[in-house]
């Protein structure tokens, strides 16, 4: 059992390696998002639920496409690692969607200060 699981860490990060640029790349861009959205004062706590329901969503979209996009189907499925590394997939998909999608959310949902006139200490009464 345990050379299953060894066996099948050792393919994920064969697999991780061969796209490690897109990785990085993927990481640069993350973080600059996320310097963006940290230098504006984001509301990152008010964004997180409807953040989570949408990387749920994904991820539960992911696990029932992910055996068709990697030419499998679920009836191929017959091992307890194949559930474990498809859900797992799933979830890395979600994490990866909720994790791009958050800083976004937090910036749509701060509040933008009031530019009216009355807030203006040179155009006040």
């Amino acid at each position: 059992m345990t050379y299953e699981i060894w066996l099948g860490m050792n393919i994920m990060w064969e697999i991780a390696l061969s796209f490690l640029s897109y990785i990085l790349i993927a990481a640069i861009i993350w973080l600059a998002i996320s310097f963006v959205t940290y230098q504006k004062k984001a509301s990152w706590l008010v964004a997180f639920k409807s953040t989570f329901i949408i990387g749920l969503i994904v991820t539960v979209i992911a696990f029932f496409t992910l055996p068709t996009l990697t030419l499998s189907s679920f009836r191929d499925m017959n091992y307890w690692l194949d559930w474990a590394t498809l859900t797992l997939m799933a979830c890395g998909v979600g994490a990866v969607v909720f994790g791009f999608i958050w800083p976004f959310m937090a910036l749509k949902k701060t509040p933008r200060p009031s530019t009216s006139a009355s807030n203006d200490p040179l155009l006040s009464d």
